[in-house]
């Protein structure tokens, strides 16, 4: 599927889940390690390179500092408060997430 149809996907899934439009989009693409990898953080040599595969998250603020998540390719809903940030183990794919929300 080509970056114009995933995104018209989200966008038609994220507006029937959640009832408005998302008004937050980004996209991170996917890098292949081919030597060094875990060095980077140590000062080491990294050699790496972009692959045509890629992560899109569709968002919108909510006023109760609560975050759900959910995935069009893999099973499950995951929802925490920005308060008491741990751990899900029915979702572990969300752990991304509730990582980078703990870090922020």
């Amino acid at each position: 599927m080509e970056q114009p149809e995933r995104r018209a996907r989200m966008h038609a899934e994220f507006q029937r889940r959640y009832g408005s439009a998302p008004t937050v989009w980004t996209r991170a693409p996917g890098r292949v390690d081919l030597m060094g990898s875990h060095t980077d953080y140590n000062l080491g040599r990294v050699m790496t390179m972009t692959i045509d595969r890629d992560t899109w998250l569709a968002a919108r603020p909510r006023p109760d500092r609560r975050v759900t998540v959910q995935s069009l390719n893999a099973p499950g809903v995951s929802a925490f408060s920005l308060d008491h940030i741990d751990h899900d183990g029915a979702t572990p794919w969300a752990d991304y997430v509730r990582g980078t929300a703990w870090a922020m």
